[in-house]
């Protein structure tokens, strides 16, 4: 018996595993079982026994497997290193999608306007620009090969599904993962919430993570945006309810910044539309703008939306973080540059510094040190905007994605992000103009927005949630043909 394999070019690959997956999927489940009975440095080999094995399994593996295995390494590994995992696996996804996007190349990019092939290359150009940023500035090649990962993920992920994507039953089968990976953080942040208190500890499946409550809200929120915009959930009243039900995660996790500006974004992307469709986006608007009023009202912590002078000192304080910047710059081309790679307030910076929260253990073995400049700039900022805003919020703080890129990579490196966005953005106009609302277009939105309050950019669990859903549409819409008669419908943003 051989198992077959679909891939994009329409060629059936015979792989013959039938004879031996099943009896090795047993034995190796076996073996992380009793693993995790026994714990330490059994739970270590088991799972270096396991990469060895899944190794060469993967490289015949569709494009699109691999980038579910990603996602799957990206919701479950927090839970594996609560059982002893190593801490490394949290990594892992990073990785697994870069292999992803590398066989994607294998196939011809048939996607129309050639979207794949303009993501790569722009991805590319991202990369350039963080290679000369570290040979302008004196830093190293492995700090600018992770702040370009960090910023590139999402992308690759993109990359990689619209090149080679799933068809037929297969891409039936991606939405319904994406489905059970967004709605599996509702029993985990109920049970959270009702045993530990509503707030930062209710962080679904990304428990044990700084940003945890933060990330897992956004996550829930794309899914609900994705569930209420699409078909992959048919039954109007079950889509309804599954919506609804993400929707809350965020209220238990006190995500105030997330589920405020994915309506600010609703509210924008709505407004570009034809005015034929105000009608419709004003009900969907009012709906939620009334959800976000009850949750002001009844919810305690989150009346901090309605101080009007905290708003304004803690925005003075966020901005300042472009004038210090600029302080360090030493000639025109650090304007163009940026300072280095790793060197101001991107999440690379701050992870190598001993005084984060977030320090990881990894980066000094890949030769990233901790620059005095992100050092000074991070202890001004735990000094004043926790002192300024009186509640410790990240929203004031000068760690945010833009601040981070504009400081590591100059001018050219936002650009160069923007056209990333751009190009994908582009590539989802159509996309709603017969449905209820553009998901693709809001998701996009809402992450630009929060990426001026955080890390937003820089954190997978938001990004890769969104990116995974994004992947997912295009490739909906194109395999099924659609993709020539949504590009013609300009009336939607």
């Amino acid at each position: 018996m051989a198992f077959r394999f679909e891939s994009t070019a329409g060629a059936r690959r015979p792989i013959g595993l039938g004879s031996w997956v099943l009896p090795v999927a047993l034995a190796t489940a076996a073996a992380l079982g009793a693993a995790v009975g026994l714990g330490g440095s059994a739970m270590r080999l088991a799972l270096l026994s396991l990469a060895a094995l899944a190794v060469p399994l993967l490289l015949v593996l569709p494009t699109f497997r691999v980038v579910e295995v990603a996602l799957a390494a990206l919701y479950l590994s927090r839970l594996g290193v609560l059982v002893g995992a190593p801490s490394a696996i949290n990594h892992l996804h990073f990785p697994l999608l870069v292999l992803a996007a590398a066989m994607a190349t294998r196939a011809p990019d048939r996607s129309p306007r050639r979207i794949a092939s303009s993501i790569g290359v722009a991805a590319i150009g991202l990369l350039v620009i963080a290679v000369l940023s570290a040979i302008a500035n004196g830093a190293g090649v492995a700090a600018a090969t992770l702040v370009w990962l960090v910023f590139a993920e999402p992308f690759l992920l993109i990359y990689a599904i619209v090149r080679d994507p799933p068809v037929g039953g297969d891409l039936t089968r991606t939405g319904r993962l994406l489905i059970a990976f967004a709605v599996l953080q509702v029993p985990f942040a109920v049970w959270q919430a009702a045993t530990l208190g509503r707030g930062d500890v209710v962080q679904g499946t990304f428990v044990a993570q700084g940003a945890g409550a933060h990330v897992m809200g956004a996550a829930s929120v794309v899914a609900a945006v994705f569930v209420a915009s699409t078909s992959v959930v048919r039954p109007p009243r079950l889509r309804t309810i599954v919506t609804v039900l993400l929707l809350l995660l965020p209220v238990l996790a006190d995500a105030k910044q997330v589920l405020t500006l994915f309506i600010v974004a609703f509210a924008m992307v709505s407004a570009m539309r034809s005015p034929k469709y105000w009608r419709a986006s004003l009900v969907g608007g009012v709906a939620l703008a009334g959800m976000l009023a009850l949750v002001v009202k009844y919810v305690p912590g989150w009346q901090l939306l309605t101080n009007t002078r905290l708003f304004v000192d803690g925005l003075a304080h966020k901005v300042g973080i472009f004038a210090l910047i600029h302080s360090y710059f030493d000639s025109w081309s650090d304007w163009l540059l940026g300072i280095g790679p790793g060197n101001t307030v991107s999440r690379i910076s701050l992870m190598a510094l001993s005084d984060y929260g977030g320090r990881s253990s990894l980066l000094p073995r890949l030769g990233v040190d901790a620059s005095p400049i992100a050092t000074r700039l991070f202890a001004m900022d735990v000094e004043s905007y926790l002192a300024r805003s009186g509640t410790g919020s990240s929203a004031w703080s000068f760690v945010f994605s833009w601040a981070g890129l504009f400081g590591d990579l100059g001018l050219l490196g936002v650009a160069s992000y923007l056209w990333l966005g751009f190009v994908v953005w582009r590539a989802t106009r159509g996309l709603g103009a017969d449905r209820r609302f553009n998901g693709a277009h809001i998701t996009m939105m809402a992450l630009a927005l929060l990426a001026a309050v955080y890390t937003y950019l820089e954190e997978p669990g938001a990004t890769l949630a969104a990116a995974g859903w994004i992947a997912f549409v295009i490739a909906e819409r194109h395999t099924n043909g659609a993709g020539d008669r949504d590009s013609r419908a300009r009336d939607n943003s």
